[in-house]
């Protein structure tokens, strides 16, 4: 049997791991526009900032071995699935395939603005996207968009020695994962780092002649040697929705339990696709990491013949400000009605709570990184909560059990 993987991201691989675990009879080719090996995007910003090498980003341990049992085909482009042939047409003859693994990923989306092309203007999304970013020249920066990586632009630019201002639409830093107090420590933190912020502030265009000279917004006239523009990711689809294979409310990718489509030889994960929150049960993308190596797993076993379900995927993301961490999951107070927020602060820094009918739906913690910790404790505390069993009841935590053990973390002398 032919497995073909379209992309060569971390749920590429994760896929390709799996179904090498579940058969060995299998032939596996992984079909890439990217020349470049796996790396963690996570890492950018480290990268930017000097923190760490370029080599230093690219992946390898876990996935190194069961890659060797893998063909690649980098720089290719796939111009059209053929879901009744079981053909792909590239850019480069056509190829066939009995299983196909959709791992699309996603692309930084860029405002149609008035000078949106002009020199000097970037993504921050991809290792090409900072490559060309750091050999260009310039000292003054203005980054669009204060969600994580935007936030995360902005600090890496600071730490490179850049004069950064950073622009946010929403009246709030973090505005998708923070409630107004939490988003007010963030904003303090950054300006207290020589980062000017500017909340609800809509940019209109950019100016500029051979190269970006200016970001013009509804108020200001801001200079710029460069501009970043971190305003959010979708899911990269249009293969698949030319090729007839359903697309979900969300715009990602539809798929069932398995991570089946909607055509019966093709699977999908990763950024592409549309998920189910656990904790709210409402469709969604979720693009993180953690999620695009779940689903790859699951999409790699089922389409080899294996029996594995994917219930849901959560929203759980770690900002990194000056090796302060930002750390939330679930909604927020703004996105959930009806639910309750209660705030510890302590000299070791803020947690924020919200729950719901004795439940337990989000948090939004800010600390150093003595605290990380926490993460993983939030997320492991009571797994038996996470079978499928109880995620069908929507017992995701336990609320009273879960205050105790934050109120204890932030104040270990009780």
């Amino acid at each position: 049997m032919r497995l073909v993987v379209i992309g060569s991201g971390i749920a590429s691989h994760a896929a390709c791991r799996y179904a090498l675990e579940i058969s060995h009879n299998i032939e596996i080719i992984v079909i890439s526009k990217d020349p470049l090996p796996l790396y963690s995007p996570c890492l950018l910003p480290y990268y930017v900032a000097g923190e760490i090498s370029r080599d230093r980003l690219f992946i390898r341990g876990d996935y190194s071995p069961a890659m060797e049992h893998v063909s690649f085909m980098t720089d290719t482009k796939i111009v059209e699935i053929d879901p009744p042939r079981k053909l792909l047409i590239l850019n480069q003859g056509t190829f066939s395939y009995d299983r196909l693994i959709l791992a699309l990923g996603g692309h930084g989306l860029t405002p149609p603005f008035t000078g949106i092309h002009l020199p000097g203007v970037f993504q921050f999304k991809t290792l090409n996207d900072v490559d060309s970013l750091m050999k260009w020249p310039g000292k003054r920066v203005v980054v669009v968009g204060s969600g994580p990586i935007g936030v995360e632009a902005a600090v890496a630019l600071n730490m490179r020695g850049m004069k950064v201002c950073l622009i946010e639409l929403a009246n709030r830093l973090l505005p998708a994962i923070l409630d107004d107090y939490p988003a007010s420590i963030v904003q303090s933190m950054l300006t207290e780092a020589g980062i000017e912020v500017m909340v609800g502030e809509r940019v209109q265009s950019l100016a500029g002649k051979d190269r970006v000279e200016a970001v013009l917004t509804t108020k200001s006239r801001i200079p710029a040697d460069m501009v970043v523009f971190a305003v959010g990711v979708s899911p990269s689809i249009d293969i698949a929705e030319k090729a007839g294979v359903k697309i979900g409310k969300t715009g990602g990718i539809a798929t069932d339990i398995s991570l089946k489509t909607s055509d019966p030889s093709i699977w999908a994960c990763g950024d592409c696709i549309e998920s189910r929150d656990l904790v709210t049960g409402l469709p969604v993308l979720n693009m993180l990491w953690p999620n695009a190596v779940a689903q790859g797993s699951v999409a790699g076993i089922n389409a080899v013949g294996g029996k594995k379900l994917y219930h849901g995927s959560f929203s759980f993301i770690v900002v990194n400000m000056f090796n302060t961490f930002v750390f939330s999951f679930g909604p927020t107070s703004q996105s959930m009605a009806d639910c309750t927020a209660t705030e510890i602060k302590s000299s070791k820094g803020y947690i924020r709570l919200l729950t719901k009918d004795m439940q337990l739906i989000g948090a939004q913690i800010i600390s150093d990184d003595s605290w990380t910790g926490i993460t993983s404790a939030i997320l492991n505390h009571d797994r038996g909560l996470l079978l499928p069993n109880n995620l069908k009841r929507s017992l995701i935590f336990q609320a009273p059990r879960m205050l105790k053990l934050m109120r204890a973390i932030s104040n270990p002398a009780n």
